[in-house]
């Protein structure tokens, strides 16, 4: 066998190791080692295989000469092991906004809240949710209206007109007041006078157009505000008091309160005009940020601020 200018090295019988120079047939012959130290020279040699099997491009990873590591006839190798990797943790849960309280806005696929109830049912469980809060006391929450609530930047604006007002104190009534969005006539008295849920920041001559009226659509307009705020009558010759679009929606969530944690009862034709008003009108960020901060001044939120769908569950007011 002609193998070239390379050494081969092969391990006869007795214990005699060839050495074939290319093709010379030189022989060198290794003395057996002392039986007590045949161990040593089993792996030695075996080691000196391996590199030599590696001179002509065979693997260099066999084991020593031993038997006891010779797999057994018929024996397949399998795919070699993927090397470990180091497992990645699970993400954290995201906290849950918007205060974490009852009226959390439910993730998708999660039952909608207050489950099952409607009407009559849903309006006890809202109320019992939602009822319990600190009574601020009347000057104490024009006080957070118009120097923290409300005033952004050293500003107060109104919800009728837009126009703004610099301040950081109560001003003057004659100048801007604070609308009870629920009038003080029809119910709100007592607690209900300084809850801030339905309390707003108003121009005073606007506040006085809108005086007690109910809220409707506007159909032959008597007093009018640049913002889109309008008192007239409804196509049903009512008087009624339409606020702008941008307010809409804070209005009818503002009496849907009202009504579920006080028990008032709003007129027909005025729940209609604020269910509308309520899907026209969507809740905002700032909508979300104020109920936020009320909860931290008195104790509560407002649920149809949390899930403005909750209003479309009952057919009576």
């Amino acid at each position: 066998m002609r193998v070239g200018p390379r050494h081969a090295h092969v391990l006869g019988s007795g214990g005699v190791l060839r050495t074939i120079n290319g093709g010379h047939g030189r022989r060198l012959t290794a003395h057996r080692a002392p039986a007590r130290n045949s161990w040593r020279t089993s792996t030695t040699i075996g080691a000196y295989l391996g590199r030599c099997r590696s001179n002509f491009g065979e693997p260099t990873h066999a084991r020593p000469l031993d038997r006891r590591h010779r797999p057994p006839p018929g024996h397949r190798p399998g795919p070699p092991a993927e090397p470990r990797r180091a497992s990645t943790p699970a993400p954290a849960p995201r906290p849950a906004q918007g205060g974490g309280d009852v009226f959390e806005t439910p993730a998708p696929g999660k039952p909608p809240r207050f489950e099952g109830l409607t009407d009559k049912a849903l309006i006890q469980a809202l109320h019992d949710a939602a009822a319990k809060h600190k009574d601020l006391g009347y000057n104490q929450a024009r006080k957070i209206i118009f120097t923290e609530l409300d005033n952004h930047e050293g500003k107060v604006k109104c919800v009728y007109t837009g126009r703004e007002l610099r301040t950081d104190k109560i001003p003057n009534a004659s100048d801007m007041n604070t609308e009870h969005t629920w009038p003080q006539s029809k119910g709100a008295t007592g607690a209900a006078k300084s809850d801030l849920h339905h309390l707003f920041p108003t121009d005073s001559k606007a506040n006085s157009q809108r005086s007690s009226y109910p809220f409707g659509e506007v159909q032959k307009v008597k007093w009018s505000s640049p913002s889109g705020a309008k008192l007239g009558t409804d196509a049903e010759g009512r008087t009624v008091f339409e606020p702008p679009p941008e307010h809409k929606g804070n209005v009818a969530r503002a009496m849907f309160y009202f009504s579920t944690v006080y028990g008032k009862a709003i007129p027909a034709a005025e729940e209609a005009a604020l269910k509308k008003w309520n899907v026209q009108d969507q809740v905002d960020a700032a909508e979300l940020t104020r109920n936020g901060a009320i909860e931290k001044y008195q104790g509560n939120r407002n649920p149809f601020v949390d899930d403005a769908t909750l209003a479309q569950r009952i057919a009576d007011f």
